[in-house]
């Protein structure tokens, strides 16, 4: 997780709180969680996260190549793309 939040910094994405929150539960989902998905999870620690702030995160991560979007079915769900073992 510390290298993923070093690359998106050299990538000169600002890591806001809920950012890195969403991050966070990208990297311990045992599954391809949904953006709503996320969002709830999210909503116990920041209440007043809007779902809008879930999808640009998404997309700020998914453009910075750090997460993938899956469609599966009618969903889109995502994941953390792996990345260099050293």
């Amino acid at each position: 997780m510390k290298k993923r939040i070093e690359r998106l910094k050299r990538k000169g994405v600002v890591l806001t709180i809920q950012r890195i929150g969403v991050l966070e539960i990208l990297h311990n989902s045992p599954n391809h969680p949904t953006a709503e998905e996320i969002h709830k999870k999210l909503l116990e620690k920041y209440p007043t996260l809007s779902l809008a702030t879930v999808y640009n995160t998404l997309q700020i991560l998914k453009q910075a190549g750090e997460i993938q979007e899956l469609n599966i079915g009618k969903e889109k769900r995502f994941d953390p793309i792996p990345g260099p073992h050293h």
